[in-house]
């Protein structure tokens, strides 16, 4: 797993408008472009998204051939937090590491 696989260049980034996403191999693309869409948390208010997650989730297409658990990646969060720092300690990423579908499952 690699971070650097989902860094389009700068230039490259620039000039897209949407990602196409096929099968989860992509996914830290999404993550990255979160990265990028990062609010200043010093204009925030308590409670306030960190993140333009809708600016992200209209730039990304996903498709997939084989929507099939046995086929889906799986890495422990040790490793993902490795990889990706500090957006991995984000409360709705963790969510997804304890189980559940959507952060608001309770």
């Amino acid at each position: 797993m690699s971070a650097a696989g989902s860094t389009p260049s700068r230039a490259t980034a620039e000039r897209s408008l949407a990602y196409h996403l096929n099968e989860g191999h992509s996914a830290l693309l999404t993550l990255q472009l979160l990265r990028r869409a990062e609010y200043e948390r010093e204009l925030l208010r308590p409670g306030e998204a960190l993140y333009d997650i809708p600016a992200v989730r209209e730039q990304c297409h996903f498709t997939t051939h084989t929507p099939v658990d046995a086929v889906h990646d799986r890495f422990p969060y040790d490793l993902v937090r490795g990889v990706l720092g500090a957006i991995a300690a984000w409360q709705p990423f963790q969510a997804v590491f304890a189980g559940k579908a959507h952060p608001q499952d309770q």
